[in-house]
């Protein structure tokens, strides 16, 4: 529930996280479509510890490329995979807390949820964002794990970065 499984030899497989599944989130059913089992892709290696191969789906890691990209498949259509689209880095990759600013408006994905403390956000590559429960909602949150389920795409402010704890 928290990424993609990719088979890249005999006995090798990569993992993909929700953040490096594309350049633009989306709920992860539309993220999630244009990827069936046995589908080949292209993918870029970020990180090749032979006990955990982290790969990337961007088209801007794929492609190399920063500015407007073309896409080898179309997410809104099923029946044509070789369809191309101009695809913009709508939620670029954050690798790094420097990256963040104070008020900053972020989105990712929910990775842990705990009703009593709150939850964890994943905003990319090893880069994730506490939400204390009453930071959540201005409203009382009856079930904060149906609310919040593991893999929601959400969009938050940015309120404290602690560089020291990361």
């Amino acid at each position: 529930k928290k990424g993609l499984i990719i088979q890249i030899a005999a006995h090798r497989s990569g993992f993909v996280s929700f953040t490096d599944i594309s350049d633009e989130y989306k709920p992860l059913n539309k993220l999630c479509k244009a990827f069936k089992v046995g589908k080949f892709v292209s993918c870029f290696v970020i990180n090749n510890d032979l006990s955990n191969i982290q790969l990337s789906l961007r088209n801007s890691r794929v492609n190399n490329n920063n500015v407007h990209i073309t896409s080898t498949f179309s997410s809104h259509n099923d029946d044509n995979d070789d369809e191309e689209e101009d695809v913009a880095i709508v939620d670029p990759e954050i690798n790094s807390l420097k990256q963040l600013s104070t008020d900053q408006i972020v989105k990712g994905f929910v990775k842990v949820c705990n009703p009593k403390k709150g939850i964890l956000i994943n905003l990319g590559n090893n880069i994730n964002a506490r939400v204390l429960i009453s930071n959540l909602s201005d409203d009382y949150i009856k079930d904060v794990k149906g609310t919040y389920p593991v893999g929601k795409l959400v969009t938050g402010k940015i309120m404290n970065i602690d560089l020291d704890n990361n």
